[in-house]
């Protein structure tokens, strides 16, 4: 099993059972289900476990199994559970 540490960048596609396709950072594509609003974890540090694929219309994507967030988890908290909160208030609160 592999790993990649990333951000994702932008969420190019999410179901109602929270599996994605995003773009990280370098343009990596992953795939797989996360537990959170996927919208939640955009620009926040990732470490992505799972394997490559190549799909022939896609081009190379990782497929990942389980993932770990490496984030200040007050900040996370405050900004993903707390309504109106911005990461930048959540900053200075914390």
């Amino acid at each position: 099993m592999e790993k990649i540490d990333s951000q994702i960048k932008k969420i190019i596609f999410k179901n109602l059972e929270n599996f994605i396709i995003a773009r990280c950072l370098n343009d990596v594509i992953i795939k797989g289900t996360v537990f959170e609003d996927p919208d939640t974890l955009t620009d926040q540090n990732i470490v992505f476990h799972g394997e490559w694929i190549k799909s022939e219309k896609y081009g190379n994507q990782f497929v990942f199994t389980s993932y770990e967030l490496k984030v200040d988890y007050p900040i996370f908290f405050l900004t993903t559970m707390v309504k109106g909160i911005t990461k930048k208030a959540a900053i200075e609160i914390n």
